[in-house]
């Protein structure tokens, strides 16, 4: 079977839907499968390479030097890794499956021939549909509602999709890799001395709350030794000395990192799923996170983690602090959390996708 994953264009560092995606295809074609990705310079029609948008094209050319297969996520050889000047069917081969990754990109596959193969939605755009236009709103549910098979991955992706009234096919959490992700620095080890959280571009995603909550956390436990640390591929300019930053780390690197953490932070206002604070528990670090949407699929407060309202910064600030001086309930919540993610691995997530696109 050939399958076309077809992704809103092309990212030279790390994006949790387009790592999704890569996982998907390299896994899909280990099974067997034949499997692309396709990443459109545009997703309008351009009748010259001059008329594209300037960072498309450096994107393009960074590709050159930056390419996925060895750069932020390992691809299987076999994968066709290709880019389009755009979404018109003549650009996508033929194919028994094509899977939208977005909704820019899934106005485009609900239009192809059946030719292209039989249509699904992996759907990642939550946040983004809480944070939209009225207009880009509409534009988004028409895609819902567009007759194919609608994929969701989170409780928070399968409420939104049904409130628009369209149908959930199915529901497939992610996954986590555990031969990167683990605890080998034991939860209890003084050397776990860390608060980080994910830094980036968006102001969705929180990243100024969780400056600020460091910054009265610092100053509660002035006396204490705290590595505060933060990664990304965007250094927010208000960031202090004092939290280390690191730059686009690699997957090793954050298997360090993450092991050094006490407390992660996820402090998004709306998140799709969240795979940072995932990463993060399976690796023995007690989650703090605001209850984003996404966080529901793998985490519950007071069970594994600590759930805190959206944009309240003094209640980012009481978990945090309250959690760090109080090691019983940071070790009982961290090692639920090591157990209980557990559940989403690869091999699950690939084998229900499998199964959805079986004829």
């Amino acid at each position: 079977m050939h399958i076309t994953f077809v992704l809103p264009g092309y990212s030279p560092s790390p994006i949790g839907g387009f790592k999704v995606i890569y996982e998907y295809a390299s896994r899909l074609q280990k099974l067997g499968h034949n499997t692309s990705v396709i990443h459109p310079i545009s997703f309008e029609p351009k009748t010259s390479i001059f008329h594209i948008p300037g960072q498309s094209l450096w994107r393009v050319s960074h590709s050159l030097t930056h390419n996925p297969r060895n750069f932020w996520v390992s691809l299987d050889p076999a994968v066709q890794f290709a880019f389009v000047r755009d979404l018109r069917p003549k650009f996508v081969r033929k194919g028994d499956v094509v899977v939208a990754s977005a909704w820019e990109t899934a106005e485009w596959v609900a239009q192809y021939p059946a030719s292209k193969g039989r249509k699904y939605y992996l759907i990642h755009d939550y946040e983004r549909y809480m944070v939209s236009s009225p207009a880009t709103r509409k534009r988004m549910e028409q895609t819902y509602l567009a007759g194919m098979h609608n994929i969701v991955t989170s409780p928070a992706g399968k409420k939104m999709v049904e409130q628009c009234g369209a149908k959930v096919n199915s529901y497939i959490p992610n996954g986590i890799d555990f031969d990167i992700y683990y605890v080998s620095i034991p939860i209890i080890s003084e050397n776990r001395n860390g608060i980080g959280f994910p830094s980036r571009l968006e102001t969705f995603k929180g990243t100024s709350d969780a400056i600020a909550c460091l910054r009265e956390v610092r100053k509660l436990n002035s006396t204490r030794d705290v590595f505060y640390w933060a990664f990304g591929s965007f250094k927010p300019p208000d960031l202090p000395d004092w939290i280390h930053f690191y730059h686009r780390p690699t997957d090793n690197e954050l298997h360090n990192l993450y092991n050094r953490t006490r407390i992660f932070i996820t402090p998004s206002h709306y998140e799709g799923w969240g795979l940072p604070g995932a990463e993060a528990m399976a690796c023995g670090a007690a989650l703090v996170s605001t209850d984003h949407g996404g966080v529901r699929a793998y985490a519950k407060d007071d069970y594994n983690a600590v759930l805190t309202s959206p944009q309240n910064v003094p209640e980012l600030v009481i978990a945090v602090d309250s959690l760090w001086n109080d090691d019983v309930r940071r070790i009982r919540l961290a090692e639920t959390g090591v157990q209980h993610i557990q559940q989403f691995t690869w091999e699950n997530a690939v084998s229900l996708f499998n199964d959805a696109i079986r004829p």
